[in-house]
């Protein structure tokens, strides 16, 4: 499942699951969003009903329903306040008389209340449905259907474990929920779940539209921030962005600092770094590596949280750095990375990129380009080629921007003066591609 190789269409069945599977993303996104799995691991470490969880992550709870003489007394003030709002006298008494005698638990006179007189008949007696439905027996009071049907779901997809039925099953993390989606974790990667509920998910419902006219519609703007504004000026957004991309990418530059041959080399430089994970992934793993991560201001502040919580302190250095400006890489580095940085950009700015690269690496140095690259015959990569379109969207076809080949990666990487490439394989759809000058 996590190469996507297993989607491909032949037949209904397929096609409707392709259309319809986005419903089981988004319940998972919104679990992280809502923080399901650290409320679980931080207040309910032995598990919870669906009422706890539903009062502690403030889910929508319904108002009990009347019943017996309040139930009636209700009903009858409501027929009696839509007469008083005709400016009918009587009724308006009447809602007086309904309050009183609901006050004092009473069952206030009303002839359809009995069945006798106009308005008897089906529903109309004392036997009709409130107008609140009573709990059902799956959820039990102070919680909801469909928040029943949520947390199933994520049992039903492994992130929930549940024991029991009904109001009483207690809900608990699952052993991989625990490890990667619960706040504060070594391996926390829930970030990417959230940027995907509020940004990637909402761009793709303007798909069609930008296949269409090239740019999201300026209407989006309202609920999803421009990209180069995120990274340009809004630290907030910026530093939210950060904490997805470290989501995104743990689990690889963790790899990645075991597959490739850092023993070799002295100095990392990563370009684009966002929070510094690659850089602590390095340092962690090597600790005679020194560590450079070089991004733009807005998310200064959040790489050296992130590496002070790491315990990198004085081993990897955050820097202020545009690579696109003319100024070269400030540091001294025999690797230089481009993680999930390569494919944010159409050829022209690409080649810039990996020809900055090459000038600031000395001879016998490695490009390390980390991206969900696509097979070389474009037929078996629907994940990754879904990433590209996430590129198109954030964007635009002005720049086009599109997750790419080894093959197209070598070809640059001649191009530009490397002697050599090697593919790592990383985690799911992830790989690096290395290049050697």
């Amino acid at each position: 499942m996590a190469s996507g190789a297993d989607l491909r269409v032949t037949g209904l069945a397929d096609i409707l699951f392709l259309s319809r599977v986005y419903k089981v993303s988004a319940a998972v996104n919104a679990a992280a969003k809502l923080e399901l799995f650290s409320v679980l691991a931080a207040q309910f470490p032995q598990g919870a009903t669906l009422p706890q969880l539903s009062r502690a992550l403030g889910l929508y709870q319904p108002t009990p329903p009347a019943t017996g003489a309040a139930a009636a007394a209700a009903a009858a003030a409501a027929v009696a306040a839509e007469g008083a709002t005709k400016g009918d006298a009587a009724a308006a008494a009447a809602v007086a008389m309904a309050a009183d005698s609901t006050a004092a638990g009473q069952h206030p006179t009303s002839t359809t209340a009995t069945g006798a007189g106009p308005g008897s008949g089906p529903g109309s007696g004392p036997e009709a449905p409130s107008a609140s439905a009573a709990p059902s027996p799956l959820v039990g009071a102070g919680s909801f259907r469909g928040a029943a049907d949520w947390l199933d779901l994520l049992v039903s997809v492994g992130c929930l474990e549940r024991e029991g039925e009904g109001p009483a099953a207690i809900y608990t993390n699952s052993a991989a929920a625990d490890r990667f989606l619960v706040r504060g974790r070594p391996e926390y990667s829930g970030g990417i779940l959230c940027l995907n509920s509020d940004r990637s998910f909402p761009m793709f419902t303007y798909l069609s539209h930008v296949l269409r006219h090239g740019s999201l519609p300026p209407e989006s703007n309202q609920t999803i921030p421009d990209i180069l504004t995120t990274f340009g000026s809004d630290v907030a957004a910026a530093e939210f962005f950060a904490e997805g991309m470290t989501g995104a990418s743990l689990g690889n530059f963790t790899r990645l600092a075991r597959a490739f041959p850092f023993a070799r080399y002295a100095s990392l430089g990563d370009l684009g770094g966002s929070a510094g994970c690659l850089a602590c992934c390095v340092a962690a793993a090597h600790p005679h590596m020194a560590a450079t991560s070089y991004d733009l201001p807005p998310v200064h502040a959040a790489a050296e949280r992130y590496v002070r919580a790491q315990g990198c302190e004085g081993r990897v250095q955050v820097v202020d750095y545009d690579f696109f400006s003319d100024d070269p890489v400030p540091g001294r580095h025999d690797v230089i990375a481009l993680g999930m940085v390569l494919h944010d950009w159409g050829l022209p700015r690409k080649m810039a990129l990996l020809r900055k690269a090459f000038a600031a690496l000395p001879p016998g140095g490695a490009l390390l380009a980390i991206d969900h690259l696509v097979d070389d015959g474009r037929r078996r990569s629907p994940l990754q080629l879904g990433m590209s379109l996430t590129m198109l969207l954030e964007f635009g076809a002005a720049e086009s921007a599109f997750d790419y080949s080894y093959q197209e990666f070598c070809g640059w990487a001649r191009e530009v003066g490397f002697a050599s490439t090697q593919l790592i394989e990383l985690v799911g759809t992830a790989k690096a591609a290395v290049a050697y000058k």
